[in-house]
């Protein structure tokens, strides 16, 4: 994986492995047995072009080589293209494995505006039809007096993240799980979720501590008479993060009831100094911050436990929902013999990989598939979904001639459900590159060749101040 920061000159890197796949003597592979992804039609048009360029040039060095020519000629019958006309060209040369007409049509984006409401307001009124006690309880918690609008916002929202995953109803399923055998809150989602969130802000809280100390350092004066303070708020914080990181969620709790602020000294008698308020106001501001967190924690480990105990069967009421409108809203489709991008990618799914109780397996299509594609080279991968990264693995080797390149400070489609998690993950755990060629492996290209030196320097001291891991 190539984690390229802005201006680093990835698209040039993705074009010149390119070229050294289809130049390299020893291991020869033609550029129709590339699969080469990109995440819009334009960057898939861009690619194909700086590749054709690149190889003219190599050709006007050395007219003779046959291969180079061929090369050429074949480009135009490249696997260049975006993951979603990839699914789709795969769906239509496999329509009768699905079982759907070779002839369905893209819908657009306004008639399936239209389908969507359609199949919601069947399912939602259906269930008021015939309302059972956790549909009741559901609807008092999630609608207001007016109208369902919130509860069909959620049956929406549901149903449009779940399309990110390779089977969308066992991740819906999944979430139920979660109240049906409740764990000790540290342990849930929500909770690892609010625990990094707190560790993460008396961090900062901490940096703000080390800030004030080093200004201090230039005025022996004012350091005299705060420095011992600021000290001890340092030690009682970062006793604080450590109750986090290792307590139970109540042992967080009884901690953060011993997180108290004293007063400060005060300066000396007319003491006039900019420090002195940039320091009080960044005290004044951790202070804040620290008030603050309380709000996460004002419940217990045993309420939680009831809470959510008490809610097992409203999620699964408005589980039960969504799937009903996914099945609802796919009647509506395959009646009009039209999709949506994510049926394509799930029915590309379903062609090359099939579930069972081991888990999941390649498809023989799959594996001939697979036989293709000398190498895999996916582009923008920081926005790159689960559902699409399965696809990119069944046609892989056994994921062993995958080339990812991308950037996650340039993620920019989460709303889309893409999934930068995957790519930081990588990162985390794959070891960087050096002089043996171990795989897998990340290289970092952090150079920006784009800009002035100033330029960059501002924006990664932005980056550094106000980004965490």
């Amino acid at each position: 994986m190539v984690s390229a920061a802005a201006g680093s000159g990835k698209t040039a890197v993705l074009v010149e492995r390119v070229i050294r796949r289809i130049c390299d003597s020893e291991n020869p592979c033609g550029v129709e047995n590339l699969l080469i992804v990109t995440f819009t039609k334009a960057a898939a048009s861009q690619m194909k072009e700086k590749i054709e360029a690149a190889i003219s040039k190599k050709i006007a060095e050395n007219p003779s080589d046959r291969r180079l020519r061929r090369q050429q000629l074949m480009l135009p019958c490249a696997n260049i293209c975006t993951i979603d006309s990839f699914c789709i060209n795969l769906v239509r040369e496999n329509f009768h494995a699905l079982g759907i007409a070779p002839d369905f049509g893209m819908l657009d984006e306004s008639r399936l505006d239209i389908l969507r409401a359609q199949a919601v307001n069947t399912v939602v009124g259906n269930l008021y039809e015939n309302p059972t006690e956790n549909f009741m309880r559901l609807t008092n918690l999630i609608s207001d007096n007016r109208d369902d609008k919130k509860l069909i916002d959620a049956i929406l929202r549901l149903h449009n993240l779940s399309q990110a995953y390779p089977f969308p109803e066992n991740w819906l399923r999944s979430l139920v799980a979660e109240f049906t055998a409740p764990r000790e809150i540290s342990e849930s989602p929500w909770g690892r979720i609010l625990l990094e969130h707190m560790a993460g802000t008396v961090g900062s809280c901490i940096g703000g501590i080390d800030h004030c100390l080093y200004l201090l350092s230039d005025e022996p004066e004012l350091e005299a008479k705060y420095a011992e303070t600021y000290y001890a708020e340092k030690e009682m914080l970062a006793r604080f993060v450590d109750a986090i990181k290792t307590e139970t969620w109540d042992g967080v709790s009884d901690a953060y009831s011993r997180v108290v602020f004293g007063r400060i000294p005060t300066a000396p008698k007319g003491y006039v100094s900019e420090v002195k308020d940039i320091c009080q106001n960044i005290r004044n501001a951790y202070k804040k911050e620290l008030k603050d967190m309380g709000r996460f924690l004002c419940i217990s480990s045993d309420e939680h436990r009831e809470d959510v105990e008490a809610l097992a069967p409203v999620v699964t009421e408005l589980v039960e929902a969504v799937i009903t409108f996914a099945n609802e809203f796919d009647r509506l489709k395959l009646a009009e013999n039209g999709a949506d991008f994510s049926d394509t990618l799930h029915m590309a799914l379903r062609l090359l990989v099939e579930q069972n109780e081991n888990g999941c397996t390649r498809t023989p299509l799959a594996n001939q598939l697979s036989e293709n594609y000398a190498e895999i080279l996916v582009d923008e991968y920081q926005d790159v979904n689960l559902a699409q990264d399965m696809i990119f693995a069944a046609l892989s080797k056994d994921e062993n001639n995958l080339f990812m390149v991308g950037d996650v400070k340039q993620s920019i489609y989460r709303f889309r459900q893409a999934m930068p998690e995957l790519f930081l993950e990588k990162r985390r755990e794959w070891p960087v590159l050096k002089g043996e060629k171990t795989f897998p492996a990340t290289i970092i290209l952090g150079r920006n060749y784009r800009s002035r030196k100033n330029i960059a320097d501002a924006v990664n001291f932005i980056f550094k101040s106000i980004m965490s891991a």
